[in-house]
């Protein structure tokens, strides 16, 4: 999925990891890009040991659609499904993209367990301001098709499915 993304890219400044869990994107996005930024709330000390590269900045929150403190579910013996739930035992930050301001970014790619809808409504201006290859995981049924739509109108377009993982680009103005 990675490396069908890459094809798309022609900005390796800097990309984007959100929800990157234990590093499986981030390290090899250390190898292509100046500059990796990840987002993870709950596993960033195996992140940060797995993906031992200068490259690599770690921000401990999860990306939403506001700054808050959200309860967050860790599923045993498969922690890459953990996620944010009210169900959760776990106390986390939520941060939005937008409050961040970054630029010049080549690629972000968004895993967040159904949670991508939210992610989207915090990064409405990043979006504006910026052309990022987009490789997004999207099991959520329900709101597929608005999440879709959301990237739709700030003129992505589709270029890859690969099972719930899709591939988009932004159409230049």
């Amino acid at each position: 999925l990675y490396f069908e993304a890459i094809k798309y890219c022609d900005n390796f400044t800097t990309a984007i990891d959100v929800g990157a869990h234990i590093g499986l994107f981030s390290s090899k996005m250390v190898n292509d890009f100046q500059n990796v930024i990840a987002f993870e709330p709950a596993f960033y000390d195996y992140l940060k040991e797995n993906v031992s590269s200068e490259k690599l900045k770690i921000y401990p929150y999860a990306l939403s659609n506001e700054e808050t403190t959200r309860k967050f579910y860790v599923k045993e013996h498969h922690t890459g499904m953990s996620r944010i739930d009210d169900h959760g035992d776990h106390i986390i930050q939520t941060k939005t993209l937008d409050s961040y301001n970054f630029k010049n970014i080549g690629l972000v790619k968004i895993d967040t367990e159904n949670h991508e809808q939210y992610v989207l409504e915090g990064m409405q201006n990043f979006l504006r301001n910026n052309q990022p290859v987009i490789i997004i995981e999207i099991n959520d049924k329900k709101n597929k098709k608005n999440i879709l739509s959301n990237l739709q109108f700030h003129n992505y377009n589709l270029k890859n499915q690969i099972n719930n993982d899709f591939i988009l680009t932004k159409e230049s103005q």
